[in-house]
């Protein structure tokens, strides 16, 4: 890319693509040690997003940036749990979160993520970083001394940025991935989910009013019901793309309450139900990078990995590795390129993190993890490591390691033999 001479332009030592948890995380790192940082927002918020579902585990996340305390004063729906539901309606199984071990506080929150991301950008700009709003990355161009990026603001004027280092944190758009071709899609979950908010869905199906509720359903996919606050709940199906019939028009609202109307027990639920929002369809849900870094960038949140939010790992896995990506800068204080050494950790966490949750989530597709997930009699050491990971416990200890092991064994033996009654499976 050779930028127009007339274009303004100007440095800075870290460029951050993408103002959601991830980027907005990095920023705060980064801020907070002093070092200079801009971050470039495509959109202006508030602005809708999905994934409004949050784990325990990131309270311990949000006090290492500060903002634990405008996540409390902000009025976000208390979680406690997760509620799940058999597709025939007849078995229940509760996550409590007070049961998972190395856990400072079992509460998280439902969070809309308008709202949510909004608060958390502001902390990043009120700890010191600069803030664009409104500007669109046109082209990304890597060089032996740092990156630049021409990027196109609100008022249609392109300027080119210099930067020493990028974290790429713009989402599910992955815009290195995307330049340099890393992105791989996971052949094992291609799902499409279709979603909105709604007012007047019937609660009471659950031990807490603030629990998550999942409903899975016979052909492996599972739906949401996400309470916020205002008698608004996030609805949302995911299934895999292959199951969805030809034509099927997923923002049509009556194709979209038969399609989930299948189950009893989601009938139920959505009899008195109005839609708040337009209909929204998302595809190609789980994919990862070949590469996580590279010298002179790093991916963070959705940017470089996603995966079926079944266990509703996405916020929490955005923060972690938008935080991992700042403590690789921050710990490197030259203007050279980034330490291979570091790089291989980099990639070591956040491969480490997508496939700890990615096995939980590639089981929940099976009966035979459901067997054993919705029936009770399961050893308690072994429950509590199970919760542990739903809980958002993104680093296991060995001993934990151990125990999911055992109950990955047994879910491997309830496919050849009948260690608990099997789950009747119902159509939908």
């Amino acid at each position: 890319m050779k930028p127009a001479s007339a274009e303004p332009s100007q440095s800075t030592e870290i460029l951050i693509l993408g103002g959601g948890p991830a980027g907005s995380a990095a920023a705060t790192i980064l801020a907070q040690a002093g070092r200079p940082v801009q971050l470039l927002e495509r959109e202006r918020f508030p602005r809708f997003h999905i994934g409004e579902s949050l784990l325990p585990h990131s309270r311990t996340l949000f006090r290492k940036l500060g903002f634990d305390p405008q996540v409390e004063a902000a009025g976000f729906t208390p979680k406690f749990g997760a509620t799940f539901f058999s597709a025939c309606g007849q078995h229940v199984r509760r996550i409590d979160f007070a049961h998972a071990e190395g856990l400072p506080c079992p509460e998280a929150f439902q969070v809309p993520r308008d709202r949510f991301d909004q608060l958390l950008l502001e902390h990043a700009e009120a700890k010191g970083a600069r803030v664009f709003q409104g500007w669109r990355v046109l082209e990304i161009e890597f060089g032996r001394e740092g990156v630049q990026v021409r990027a196109q603001g609100p008022g249609e004027e392109s300027r080119i940025l210099r930067a020493r280092f990028l974290i790429d944190a713009s989402g599910r758009s992955g815009l290195v991935s995307r330049t340099l071709g890393l992105r791989k899609r996971d052949p094992k979950l291609q799902k499409v989910a279709l979603f909105g908010h709604f007012r007047k869905v019937k609660s009471g199906w659950g031990e807490k009013p603030g629990d998550i509720r999942i409903v899975t359903r016979s052909d492996s996919g599972w739906l949401w019901f996400i309470p916020l606050p205002d008698d608004c709940t996030s609805v949302g199906l995911v299934i895999d793309r292959d199951r969805i019939p030809a034509g099927f028009p997923g923002q049509d609202e009556a194709a979209f309450r038969q399609w989930i109307g299948q189950s009893k027990i989601v009938a139920e639920m959505m009899a008195s139900a109005e839609r708040m929002t337009p209909l929204r369809v998302e595809a190609d849900f789980s994919y990862r990078p070949e590469r996580y870094a590279g010298e002179r960038w790093l991916l963070a949140g959705d940017a470089g990995s996603f995966l079926d939010p079944v266990f509703s790992s996405g916020v929490h896995l955005a923060l972690a590795s938008g935080m991992d990506a700042a403590e690789v800068l921050l710990q490197h204080r030259g203007t050279g390129a980034l330490p291979r050494r570091a790089l291989r950790e980099f990639e070591r966490l956040q491969i480490q993190r997508y496939r700890l949750f990615r096995r939980f989530v590639l089981g929940f597709d099976r009966p035979e993890f459901r067997d054993l997930f919705f029936h009770q009699p399961v050893p308690e050491g072994i429950y509590r490591a199970v919760v542990s990971i739903l809980a958002g416990q993104d680093r296991p200890s060995p001993s934990l390691r151990w125990r999911l092991q055992l109950f990955f064994t047994l879910v491997a033996l309830q496919r050849r033999f009948t260690l608990v009654p099997r789950l009747h499976h119902p159509a939908g």
